[in-house]
């Protein structure tokens, strides 16, 4: 998951004018509310349409580099045209008497593109931080039982906003947008054991709920997710492996050191590449790529303060 800037495209125009086809369903939903509550008998959600024409589709690909703007799978022609609401507009899970955010659900603000795995819900197996191969393989023998994916999740710190009037700001929503706030200080990608799996930050002992409940609601851990982004941080497993192995041996020739850290630096600079935004994964891969380069720094410093050790004695 990555920062997204939505500003590099205006409201699409289907939104802005609004189209006929949008306005003509805003006035619709307005009366609709107007005569129905949730909890009444045989309440249903309004079935919005028009919020997802063709130039509100195209604008979300550009933005979002054609990936799930939630776990950076690249989505294709087909599925990738869905139109996800980050506030979800028809009710809100746990919450029976919440209407769901409907006065949003033409706000360009508030639509995302998201893959299936991320926004609906769905059983789905998900994957333990220390869970081996092995254990996974066992898991997936059983169908999954436990449902994941965001749906009409959304969680908030504070006070939820019942209607338009309502200050948004103020619920500390847990969910992170990507267009809203950098996700990199809310997520931890483990990459010591066999699969990529993401946790919460944790920063004085506190776990990030931001970080946890957008691992949870979008199932960030669910299994063929982790096995794709396994697949990515495997090529930056071997690459680093080479790296350090020719440093290593390098670093038998103190004269040429620098010559050979050098080198070694400018091959993890070009690792950089797998963080490009158009690139599936690029969180997972800028936080491989960024603690491999301060580990070069320090073993660069070790070796520093070796020789010089060596230098006095």
């Amino acid at each position: 998951m990555i920062f997204f800037d939505r500003s590099c495209k205006a409201v699409p125009p289907s939104l802005a004018a609004p189209s006929v086809a949008v306005a003509k369903e805003k006035a619709a939903a307005i009366a609709y509310y107007a005569q129905n509550a949730p909890g009444a008998p045989g309440f249903k959600s309004f079935a919005f349409k028009a919020y997802k024409e063709w130039d509100v589709k195209e604008a979300l690909r550009i933005i979002f580099c054609g990936k799930c703007a939630y776990c950076e799978t690249e989505i294709g022609a087909s599925s990738g045209k869905n139109v996800e609401h980050y506030r979800p507009k028809g009710g809100v899970n746990g919450d029976p008497l919440h209407p769901g955010y409907w006065w949003l659900a033409h706000n360009w603000e508030n639509l995302l593109p998201a893959c299936r795995g991320c926004n609906m819900a769905l059983r789905q197996h998900t994957v333990a931080p220390t869970m081996t191969r092995l254990q996974v393989e066992e898991m997936m023998v059983s169908p999954p039982a436990i449902v994941w994916g965001k749906a009409n999740n959304f969680p908030v710190g504070s006070m939820r906003a019942m209607c338009a009037t309502d200050d948004l700001g103020a619920e500390d929503a847990y969910l992170i947008d990507p267009t809203k706030q950098d996700p990199s200080p809310e997520l931890s990608w483990l990459s010591t054991s066999y699969y990529s799996v993401v946790i919460a930050s944790v920063s004085h002992g506190v776990e990030s709920p931001y970080g946890r409940e957008t691992v949870r609601c979008c199932a960030l851990n669910r299994v063929e997710l982790v096995q794709a982004r396994t697949a990515v941080l495997n090529e930056l497993r071997l690459q680093r492996a080479e790296i350090v192995q020719e440093l290593e041996l390098g670093a038998e020739n103190p004269e040429k050191l620098q010559d050979h850290l050098k080198k070694a630096l400018a091959r993890a600079a070009a690792l950089r590449r797998y963080y490009d935004p158009e690139r599936p994964y690029a969180g997972m891969a800028k936080a491989f790529v960024q603690a491999f380069e301060t580990e070069l720094s320090q073993w660069h410093l070790s070796k520093v303060a070796s020789a010089q050790q060596r230098a006095l004695t």
